[in-house]
């Protein structure tokens, strides 16, 4: 595992929503639309008969992964990717599907949408098949903790070991703002993060699987240094971020942020930009340009070794 310090970028928010907004789709502004993975994965979803070349394992896509072009399958667990039959009318669940699928077939082709149209129709029915095929093929190596996080790395090790295409997975682990009692709701989230990372990793190798796959983790933000009145931490800004797999060098980079020079609102002032992380797994792992998707220059971490 490589630890990376004080990640973070220039005049950091302190809201959620506009931070989370700035890590995914990379505009420091809090406004951008589409996602720096999504952007990544336009053209490679739904090539070579492989829709899943990306996969978010959640309730709703995440904005990192929103493409105006290639819209990623999104799935809250295996069972409940399909198309279901009207129970009233079972029987002719398949002329049903059928019907559906002319219905997307007749958009008039000189309509701007009609390729994204066909391709979101065609992708949902082939990935729900791909998927449910595989996974009565799929057997786990290991016994998955509890609860959708680890849930939802078991679906991406099934799609990774039953060779579904998938280059880029995602899931989401929630709960870190530690307002208050930080210490006992930081505990268990790290551990709930530790328990399915290795069930992960575990599985992964026991299908020889596990020197094709890094994992990398991130948040919008971290913690204030000082605690507040109830026994938690307010919003900060700069945090470390994780990058574990085979081919990670492992040890800790970046320069450690200092904890006795704060900025103005008393947290610590950000060492390594974010995007240098990014452009560091886009360029020594996922063999992409860096600079094409986001759209600068940023200097190479040497968690990954070098081309």
């Amino acid at each position: 595992m490589a630890i990376v310090e004080g990640v973070g970028y220039p005049n950091q928010s302190l809201s959620h929503f506009q931070a989370m907004d700035i890590w995914q789709t990379l505009d420091l502004n809090g406004t951008g639309s589409q996602g720096w993975l999504g952007k990544l994965v336009s053209g490679w979803v739904d090539q070579d008969g492989h829709p899943f070349k990306a996969m978010d394992v959640g309730v709703q896509t995440a904005q990192a992964l929103a493409s105006i072009s290639a819209p990623v399958p999104t799935l809250a667990s295996v069972n409940t990717y399909r198309i279901y039959p009207d129970p009233a009318d079972s029987d002719n669940g398949n002329a049903r599907l059928q019907a559906l699928m002319k219905l997307y077939n007749s958009y008039p082709k000189t309509s701007p949408y009609a390729a994204l149209l066909d391709t979101t129709a065609l992708s949902a029915q082939d990935g729900s098949n791909q998927l449910h095929t595989a996974d009565a093929k799929y057997q786990a190596a290991v016994t998955y903790p509890q609860g959708p996080f680890a849930a939802g790395l078991k679906i991406l090790a099934e799609a990774i070991v039953q060779g579904l295409g998938l280059r880029v997975g995602y899931v989401t682990l929630g709960g870190f703002d530690t307002h208050a009692n930080q210490q006992t709701t930081h505990d268990t989230l790290m551990k709930t993060l530790a328990d399915g990372l290795v069930a992960f990793y575990t599985d992964l190798s026991k299908h020889g699987k596990a020197d094709a796959v890094v994992v990398m983790t991130w948040s919008e933000f971290g913690r204030r240094v000082e605690e507040n009145g109830s026994q938690g931490t307010d919003h900060g800004t700069a945090a470390p971020m994780f990058v574990l797999g085979n081919p990670v060098n492992k040890g800790v980079f970046g320069e450690p942020p200092s904890l006795s020079n704060l900025d103005t609102t008393g947290n610590i002032k950000y060492t390594t930009d974010f995007r240098s992380v990014y452009a560091t797994v886009l360029d020594r792992w996922l063999g992409a340009s860096s600079q094409d998707v986001l759209g600068g220059s940023f200097s190479a971490q040497n968690f990954l070794p070098a081309p």
